[in-house]
């Protein structure tokens, strides 16, 4: 009886400190330009607004796929069903690897050549 308490509290231990893992962070716009220093087979996502009715997507650009992975396909949620309202675009990753990558997406038209894009957002992602 002894032994089975013993083995259930350790259970209950090794449950509660796997609860503990650092938690995903979530990036927005105002942090382009800063420095994400994250553990490997860490999890982050970038939330960006965005108006694609308007012809505007968001676009991964720049990434080095030998320390962070693009997690599925980036979501996208309406803030309404009118023409011309915005949403947020979705993009998950994870890191795979020690080391640094640059994280760069875009916000444009894709169909129109030799045209700055609207926004530009970019963090450096330092992987341990």
């Amino acid at each position: 009886m002894k032994k089975r308490f013993v083995v259930v509290v350790f259970v209950v231990i090794l449950l509660a400190l796997a609860a503990c893992s650092a938690p995903a962070a979530k990036l927005k716009l105002a942090d382009s330009g800063s420095t994400l220093d994250l553990k490997n087979r860490q999890t982050f996502t970038v939330a960006l607004e965005g108006a694609p009715t308007t012809g505007y997507i968001w676009e991964l650009k720049e990434i080095d796929p030998a320390v962070v992975e693009l997690v599925g396909e980036p979501e996208y949620k309406s803030d309404s069903i009118l023409i011309g309202s915005g949403g947020v675009f979705t993009y998950k990753f994870k890191t795979i690897a020690a080391g640094t990558s640059n994280l760069k997406l875009v916000y444009y038209r894709p169909w129109k050549d030799n045209v700055e894009p609207l926004k530009v957002f970019m963090v450096q992602v330092n992987v341990k």
